[in-house]
């Protein structure tokens, strides 16, 4: 699913208005409708709904949503923040209507006061939030941080239209929000209602057609969000003709005194993503057999003159960093890795403790694919920066360093996002609390490198593996929400892989209007700080 930002969206209004011949107050009309039957879905019976309306078309998308209630005889109040002369010409004409279709009560339409207005918003089954829209950038202005405070400590539920007021539909970022139950938003979804913190408070995210002309819209978006459909056109083809050496060799280098098991959970996972064949690759001194039978074990030679290409012969795809604690010899391999191997390279964990000093270091000088999976601790250690810096800027960075490394990244978090060299970006919606365990991210390096190595593309594969681990996570939660192991999410992605494989009847939810639900279970608003990150 197409992903926009505020500014593309601005863009595909306007073309759709001018080029397509429709009316702004046509659009408004589809969108207001899109937020009377969100309410409706949050309430189907609601003794009375109460819209906060700010000066702009956001809350004159919020007033047409209390005409159509209105309509229906439920009893809708619009509380105003600002005065009429400073309203939008859409929002004059939509509170106009709104008192006919209120039959003109006094109490239909009124201003702000936290005194005054409490008792219509205690007392509402659902407010609707139409304050501010996805173009707010910077802080709130004292008037709307007092509706925002007045919203959040009320238990009613929420409603916002297209944006939670106070958040940056671009980078998701703001710290004082509306905290919503469901957002209605429109055409596509926004960039910063899907990344964290954004999607923390979002709620239900419900995505509506308004009738923009997908002929008419800005040059196709780079950004994307993978549904369950898209996982048909990604998954390598198997033909029953397949033998284990067309389904690609992968190897695995990492491994250190204390943690050997995490190169072994990210070949298990490479094996339950489809690889073909499987070698761990240790020093000299490591471990000659693995925990799991069905891996091969190559040791490192004790002496560098002893060459290193033998062992990477007939290797499709290499995985190094589980587990690897640097090293002079370790620099000199990964160097070697980089350089001289021309399949494509997955680098994890110890790599970025490796490279830290002179992150530029880690481009390939051959060109061939290089795939980094940090998480926010490793990629801020990487580059020697506080962790809350990569978290509160992580899209700026992603694209910034895909670009200077040209390499895919994948940063990974609640909200994994994917970037690539070429701009395009992907965030993932999938996954479940219960993968907070040792290993977790050990397997989703060894998934990535399965798929390259039965030869899905890069950026494919990287995005596939981490819809696949998150919904991983997720079929396990349904029957134990704590204390998983790695090698069981491991086992888990190859069932759901299976089941993806052999059953593509997968959709989100949709209704006939059209609007798509992309449900994901709510979390607590955290601080983005540094947190657990700067322990790992």
């Amino acid at each position: 699913m197409k992903v926009v930002i505020p500014s593309e969206m601005s863009r595909m209004e306007k073309r759709t208005i001018q080029e397509g011949f429709l009316s702004e107050d046509l659009l408004m009309e589809r969108a207001g409708l899109a937020v009377a039957r969100g309410v409706l879905a949050l309430s189907p019976f609601p003794s009375s709904v109460v819209a906060m309306v700010g000066k702009g078309n956001n809350g004159a998308d919020a007033v047409v949503a209390l005409r159509h209630l209105a309509l229906k005889s439920i009893k809708t109040a619009a509380i105003l923040l600002y005065p009429e002369g400073e309203h939008s010409k859409a929002l004059s004409l939509a509170l106009k209507r709104l008192s006919v279709a209120q039959g003109g009560r006094p109490d239909g339409i009124l201003h702000f006061s936290p005194q005054t207005s409490i008792h219509k918003l205690r007392h509402a089954s659902v407010i609707i939030d139409g304050i501010l829209g996805t173009g707010f950038k910077g802080e709130p202005a004292n008037e709307v941080l007092v509706a925002i405070e007045t919203m959040n400590a009320l238990h009613v539920p929420v409603l916002s239209v297209d944006i939670p007021t106070g958040l940056d539909g671009e980078t998701g970022r703001g710290e004082k929000a509306v905290q919503a139950n469901r957002t209605v938003t429109f055409a596509f979804p926004k960039w910063g209602l899907l990344v964290d913190p954004g999607c923390r408070y979002t709620g239900d995210l419900v995505v509506s057609d308004i009738g923009l002309y997908p002929s008419l819209s800005f040059p196709a978006p780079s950004r994307q969000l993978i549904l369950p459909e898209d996982m048909a056109t990604l998954l390598p083809k198997r033909p029953p003709s397949l033998h284990k050496g067309q389904a690609g060799h992968l190897l695995v280098w990492g491994g250190s005194d204390g943690k050997w098991g995490a190169p072994m959970l990210s070949g298990l996972g490479g094996q339950r993503a489809g690889a073909g064949l499987l070698t761990l690759l240790f020093p000299h001194t490591g471990p000659k057999t693995s925990f799991f039978p069905e891996q091969m074990i190559r040791s490192l030679p004790e002496s560098f003159s002893e060459g290193l290409s033998a062992i990477f012969d007939n290797i499709d795809v290499v995985a190094m960093g589980p587990g690897l604690s640097p090293g002079s010899e370790e620099l000199q391999i990964s160097r070697y890795v980089l350089d001289e191997f021309s399949g494509p390279v997955v680098a994890d964990a110890g790599i970025f403790d490796l490279y830290r000093n002179f992150p530029m270091s880690l481009v390939r000088s051959n060109g061939a694919p290089l795939i980094l999976t940090p998480h926010p601790g490793e990629f801020a250690r990487y580059l020697n920066l506080p962790v809350s810096t990569v978290l509160e800027h992580s899209t700026e960075l992603l694209l910034e360093w895909s670009e200077k490394l040209s390499a895919i990244i994948l940063l990974k978090g609640y909200r994994t996002i994917i970037a690539a060299p070429d701009g395009r970006m992907t965030v993932n919606m999938t996954g479940s609390p219960n993968m907070a365990t040792a290993g977790s991210g050990d397997v989703l390096t060894g998934v990535i490198s399965g798929l390259l190595a039965q030869g899905t593309s890069p950026y494919e594969a990287v995005i596939l593996s981490a819809y696949l681990h998150g919904l991983a996570g997720a079929e396990l939660a349904k029957s134990r929400s704590i204390g998983i192991l790695a090698r069981e999410l491991a086992d888990s992605v190859g069932l759901v892989l299976s089941a993806a494989a052999t059953e593509m009847d997968q959709s989100v939810p949709h209704d006939p209007w059209g609007d798509i639900l992309l449900t994901r279970p709510a979390r607590p608003i955290l601080p983005t700080t540094g947190g657990p990150y700067e322990k790992i």
